[in-house]
């Protein structure tokens, strides 16, 4: 019997702390794997497309990127719900 596949989350964020926080409690989650983290918008694209996470923890107040740019280029994809 072979293990369940492990949910992999990104998480994007501006504040160190907080990504720390997260990286903490997602490394604990035996079912949940920490595939990249991003501190900016557009690292975020980036780490979005070549990761392709299942899950992405995103802080909505990102200051490099206007509101309407964070959703565009994740909900272009088929697999993300937005």
């Amino acid at each position: 019997m072979s293990a369940a596949p492990r949910i992999r989350v990104f998480c994007v964020d501006d504040h160190p702390l907080m990504r720390e926080g997260i990286a903490t409690v997602i490394k604990n989650e035996p079912d949940m794997q920490l595939v990249a983290e991003a501190s900016t918008g557009h690292d975020a694209i980036r780490g979005f497309r070549e990761h392709r996470p299942d899950v992405t923890l995103m802080d909505v107040r990102m200051p490099d990127m206007g509101a309407s740019m964070h959703w565009s280029p994740f909900a272009q994809s088929s697999r993300m719900p937005v």
